[in-house]
């Protein structure tokens, strides 16, 4: 996921394809295209959103696996309640907005992929803590 941060930096948007910046621009401003001035806020905040993105998902990996080695539950806690903290406010904030879209298309996706995994690690460590 630090190299997806990445890509938002070096690409300008959330995806060389488009698709992201056509639901932006059709619920956020009802039109086909983001306004020009809209495009170069995003090409700005794309660098802001994606380095943070980027060092986030290191401090993540880092944090994992050195829980992992140290076999210490409370790092996979320490994950999910940030990754939730995200997870909530984004969603909040974007159904407020009426960017359904971005729930949608990145929030639920992505808790999908990353709470399981986060959930199954910590019961492997939590185990192993208790009966250890």
């Amino acid at each position: 996921m630090a190299l997806q941060g990445l890509s938002w930096v070096l690409i300008g948007s959330f995806d060389p394809m488009g698709l992201y910046d056509g639901f932006w621009a059709r619920e956020l401003f009802s039109t086909a295209e983001l306004p020009p001035d809209a495009a170069a806020a995003r090409d700005f905040l794309m660098i802001l959103f994606g380095a943070t993105d980027a060092a986030y998902f290191v401090l993540f990996a880092m944090v994992l696996g050195n829980g992992w080695r140290t076999r210490q539950a409370w790092t996979t806690r320490a994950l999910m309640v940030s990754f939730l903290t995200w997870f909530g406010l984004d969603t909040v904030f974007c159904l407020l907005r009426g960017a359904a879209f971005n729930v949608v298309i990145v929030n639920v996706p992505a808790f999908m992929l990353v709470m399981p995994f986060l959930w199954r690690v910590h019961r492997c460590l939590a185990s192993e803590s208790a009966s250890g």
